[in-house]
């Protein structure tokens, strides 16, 4: 397996419990209003409406911003230095040096985007979590006899157990988005003539599809065969990028079939 995306991987390792936690705290703040609201029906159509509720973006939107802004400033700054060890060759198109703003700017270019579409999907999923539960939780709790309060208890030990492999999952597939998509930012801050390989993780849990990608090298505007800009894509659907561990390297073009430096 390629060294790059083994060492890409254990850096971002780095990130996945403090990220782990923050999602999870997103996911209980809906929670704890869910189970609140939960506690007021007395039917369980009442109890089917909160779940229904639409659910407002706000605290995932946070979470999110919070990752990706720390975890983009590192690997973007660092392709940045691989690419071009002697920074004071570039501006950036600014008349300072890149400076933590410019992460933050990105991020925010970021949530009215691809990531804007991402918090949909968290937003989304966790909404079909509290319909599933009330359809088989709190239908089968009235027609048992079960009160109120026994009912809620119920649906919060689900949601709990639940939402720690959900705040696992969803934490380890935005870091790695963040990770490589800060990382083509990187690459384009340079201003140098690029190309970029999708450089796959190898193993049994690998997708075959993200196999056969390995290697492959297409322009930095263009997306890669499977439609995604980059390994864990923010803008890419689920099946593509959960979970995903692949990464993506650059190489200054020097020519149609030379390759320069790659990282």
């Amino acid at each position: 397996m390629d060294k790059r995306v083994i060492e890409k991987e254990k850096q971002r390792a780095r990130y996945y419990r403090s990220s782990k936690a923050i999602i999870l705290k997103a996911l209980n703040s809906y929670t704890k209003q869910f189970i609140e609201d939960i506690a007021k029906c007395t039917t369980p159509a009442q109890m089917k409406a909160v779940a229904e509720r639409q659910i407002r973006s706000e605290a995932i939107e946070k979470a999110l911003k919070n990752i990706y802004t720390t975890v983009g400033k590192q690997f973007g700054e660092q392709t940045i230095r691989q690419l071009v060890p002697d920074q004071k060759a570039i501006n950036f198109g600014r008349t300072n040096p890149i400076t933590t703003d410019y992460w933050f700017t990105w991020v925010e270019k970021q949530l009215k985007g691809k990531l804007g579409q991402r918090i949909e999907w968290i937003t989304g999923t966790t909404k079909d979590v509290f319909i599933s539960v009330v359809d088989r939780i709190a239908y089968a709790g009235f027609e048992s006899g079960k009160s109120i309060q026994d009912i809620a208890k119920e649906m919060m030990k689900d949601l709990n157990i639940s939402q720690k492999y959900r705040a696992e999952r969803i934490a380890r597939t935005e870091v790695i988005g963040a990770s490589n998509m800060s990382s083509q930012a990187g690459a384009e801050a340079t201003g140098l003539d690029l190309e970029k390989e999708w450089i796959s993780f190898i193993d049994s849990a690998t997708r075959e599809s993200h196999i056969a990608l390995n290697g492959e090298k297409v322009a930095m505007d263009e997306p890669f065969s499977n439609g995604l800009d980059v390994p864990g894509d923010a803008g890419g659907d689920a099946e593509e990028v959960i979970n995903c561990r692949c990464t993506v390297g650059y190489g200054v073009k020097e020519s149609e079939y030379n390759w320069g430096r790659n990282i």
